[in-house]
């Protein structure tokens, strides 16, 4: 087989298809460069907002445990003193009920 050298119209052809390949691949690679760079903006810019979200979740839950805690603190506050409230009219109905016995032991 005899093998035909290309002439210089051939050559210049095929050099110019390689470097329309290269500008197309140059292209591809800026638009894909540019793509993964605005990808990037998105997740940072959505991580802050979750970061944010997070930080104010925290401070709001911890302002309602700060507020529950104080809720019920009033509430066993509360609770405590009409305890006490109610064993002391149960201890002066005892006293009494124990002043009618004797009275009535007496007489």
């Amino acid at each position: 087989m005899i093998q035909q050298i290309p002439d210089q119209e051939d050559i210049n052809t095929s050099i110019d298809q390689l470097k329309q390949t290269q500008q197309s691949l140059q292209s591809l690679i800026q638009n894909v460069a540019t793509q993964n760079f605005m990808i990037m903006n998105t997740i940072m810019h959505q991580q802050q907002q979750m970061a944010e979200t997070s930080t104010s979740n925290f401070v709001r839950f911890a302002h309602l445990s700060d507020l529950i805690q104080q809720v019920i603190s009033h509430f066993q506050i509360d609770a405590s003193n009409e305890i006490e409230g109610n064993l002391a009219h149960q201890r002066k109905e005892a006293q009494k009920g124990l002043e009618y016995i004797i009275e009535d032991t007496e007489k």
